[in-house]
């Protein structure tokens, strides 16, 4: 049987797409860049018990991108592809030179991904990993960008990714007030905007915690099937589990503060498939 989270590179495109247009709405132009995982119990399962024309249909899929070999290494294995994948992108798109000792950090999971002329967060979960960038350097094709005020080119990013339904309310309850959890449009989402925030504050503010940090105005902003992003052809729709009659398909902005520290800030969330994507932006303007 084939796993419920195997996610199609053109699917990943089309959310990346999503990701950097809803970034851009908010002022900041990014680089989003996806990485599907695979467990190696499902990629062998596919193609042993799968019909024939299934399994070729599948070969190009299975063996070009990661698969990791037990869940006890997968963790350790993904974010060390991961990190490998943004030197790469760094180096090699970008045309960007990184010292010894930048390389070294930026390649080691556990280390928050740091550049003098780059904003970077890196995030995964069991079947799915990414990175953003956002720097006037890296992004710097002007031509889809109307010159604003607005633009937050010195932006702190925070991103996160979230198994979707993996946040139980119990669980948020332990870094977030109930009437937070109230007012937020599911217990995953207010999860992935506190990590989402919590990243893009603590880039700059390192004695931050995450129970500090309030999540508010939450506002529905927009549904998947209206970005205006060009839905790709694929072999089959996504699959989507409704997880306590919550979940959704809509695209939320949200706001944040520290207010002891008079830290502010905003983002947005959204569910592509059986994930919860979280970005959050902290920059000068925001900072009091």
């Amino acid at each position: 049987m084939h796993s419920s989270d195997f996610i199609e590179k053109k699917l990943l495109r089309y959310f990346e797409n999503i990701v950097e247009k809803q970034s851009l709405r908010l002022g900041c132009k990014l680089h989003c860049h996806l990485i599907g995982f695979i467990p190696l119990r499902f990629a062998f399962s596919d193609l042993l018990f799968s019909s024939p024309k299934k399994k070729e249909s599948l070969k190009p899929s299975l063996f070009s991108i990661p698969i990791w070999y037990n869940k006890q290494n997968s963790t350790f294995q993904g974010r060390k592809y991961l990190r490998e994948q943004l030197v790469q992108t760094i180096e090699q798109k970008y045309k960007k030179k990184l010292s010894l000792e930048q390389k070294k950090k930026l390649l080691t999971p556990g280390i928050p991904p740091q550049l003098p002329y780059a904003s970077i967060s890196v995030s995964h979960c069991a079947f799915l990993g990414g990175f953003v960038i956002s720097s006037l350097d890296f992004c710097n094709d002007s031509s889809s960008v109307q010159k604003s005020t607005s633009i937050k080119q010195q932006s702190s990013i925070g991103f996160d990714l979230e198994e979707l339904g993996r946040a139980k309310e119990k669980t948020v309850l332990r870094i977030s007030k109930k009437k937070e959890l109230n007012k937020a449009p599911s217990p995953s989402a207010l999860w992935s905007a506190k990590e989402a925030a919590y990243k893009s504050i603590s880039s700059f503010q390192s004695d931050t915690h995450i129970k500090d940090i309030s999540i508010f105005d939450w506002l529905c902003v927009s549904s998947i099937e209206h970005t205006q992003v060009a839905k790709p052809n694929i072999s089959k729709e996504p699959e989507r589990e409704e997880v306590e009659g919550k979940e959704s398909p809509n695209i939320y902005d949200y706001k944040f503060t520290i207010k002891e520290k008079n830290i502010k800030g905003e983002g947005f969330i959204c569910c592509l498939k059986n994930v919860v994507v979280g970005l959050a932006f902290s920059c000068k303007d925001y900072l009091a």
